[in-house]
């Protein structure tokens, strides 16, 4: 395959070491590519060259999931069969874009190989590519500004209460650098929300949870996961410690 994109290049050499591992018997059993595979491989590349020319960039935290980054905001797509448990090299594929605005996956737009093929219609996917990230960008800018200026109100307030409390402690509370901790926190739980999105995508890619990676099952693997990043999100803690934390930096 000519003209890959560096990501699906990259895919191609890590499954690549993975077949190698397994055939000499040190790693989980990998499918090979077959032409199914190839040609959606030949797709991605197109489309994900088609994007980039509007500054969205093609992302992949481990094959086959991949998924875009405008602006530093995030959202998922795929690309599989529409009878996703045939490999028949003449399967019909489906392209969808997540709807990034909600917390469970849900399909914001779709393209179908049926009765046009997809390669003639990739000015139309990355076009519809291009107008979610834009969109997606305005959102959560708005968003974040709405919910910044709220908070920032509310914190004001909470802090004119708190220096009232103890004149030894009043300096620290109204250091201005309480209100970037602040944001610092909210910045982690974004984070969070966005890794349990994944994490949620990931999982509908699994069809063996007892695999095992690193003496570990997979499932093991997403438990371990999901632990790690309510212990990232400060919003699992609750407001009380939220703001232990911030009266204390």
């Amino acid at each position: 395959m000519t003209d890959r994109h560096p990501l699906v290049l990259k895919w191609a050499i890590e499954h690549a070491r993975a077949r190698d591992l397994f055939d000499r018997g040190k790693g989980p059993h990998v499918w090979g590519f077959n032409n199914l595979d190839f040609r959606q491989h030949r797709l991605l590349s197109r489309i994900f060259f088609a994007v980039e020319k509007d500054g969205v960039v093609p992302g992949s935290f481990g094959y086959p999931e991949f998924h875009f980054v405008y602006q530093g905001m995030i959202f998922f797509a795929s690309l599989g069969p529409i009878d996703r448990y045939s490999r028949n090299a003449k399967t019909k594929l489906r392209f969808v874009i997540y709807d990034p605005n909600v917390d469970e996956p849900a399909v914001h737009s779709e393209w179908l190989d049926d009765p046009i093929l997809l390669e003639d219609r990739i000015p139309e996917i990355a076009a519809g590519i291009v107008a979610v990230a834009r969109a997606v960008a305005r959102a959560i800018r708005e968003k974040f500004k709405s919910a910044l200026d709220a908070k920032l109100l509310r914190v004001l307030d909470g802090l004119k209460r708190l220096e009232a409390l103890a004149d030894d402690s009043s300096t620290a509370r109204s250091d201005p650098r309480t209100f970037e901790a602040l944001v610092e926190m909210a910045e982690r739980h974004w984070k969070a929300v966005l890794v349990r999105h994944f994490l949620r995508a990931l999982s509908k890619t699994i069809t063996d949870g007892t695999v095992e990676i690193a003496g570990h099952s997979l499932d093991d693997w997403m438990t371990w996961a999901a632990a790690k990043t309510d212990a990232f999100d400060p919003l699992v803690q609750g407001a009380e410690n939220i703001f232990a934390k911030v009266v204390k930096f």
